[in-house]
């Protein structure tokens, strides 16, 4: 590919990320801090404006890198912090890092993408099945 496409397609994609989404909700800024939950500047969120849960993953060495927030209707965190495990294997020493997170709503299902200090993971991609209510209702798979 020329260079001149790739710059075009480059402002493309810019102006397709910059083009403003029909506003469903405002989420305010999370004091990360406030939480305790690992190391702030490595932190993956993703919401479910539908049932008010924000979805934090992060880096933790007791390997519970999930934390659940609930959010009231205006956005407001409205309960303390949950966490869970982000991997199905028993904890061993070192840290883990929720690197990504996808919600799938349509499926109900929460996935994360997870890595380990010392590299003993089997499965780097993490899943949780999800209640109507947003809950994880299970082990991590």
């Amino acid at each position: 590919m020329r260079r001149g496409a790739r710059a075009i397609g480059f402002w493309a994609g810019l102006a397709l990320a910059a083009t403003p989404l029909r506003a469903q909700w405002n989420v305010p800024a999370l004091n990360l801090d406030a939480y305790r939950i690992g190391n702030p500047d490595r932190i993956s969120i993703a919401y479910d404006t539908t049932v008010g849960k924000a979805y934090l993953g992060c880096l933790a060495h007791d390997w519970k890198a999930l934390v659940l927030l609930d959010l009231g209707t205006n956005g407001v965190v409205a309960s303390p912090a949950r966490r869970y495990l982000a991997s199905a294997q028993a904890p061993t020493s070192g840290w883990l890092q929720v690197n990504c997170i996808v919600l799938d709503k349509a499926h109900a299902r929460l996935f994360m993408g997870v890595s380990d200090a010392f590299g003993v993971l089997r499965s780097n991609l993490v899943s949780y099945a999800l209640d109507a209510s947003g809950e994880p209702t299970n082990a991590p798979q």
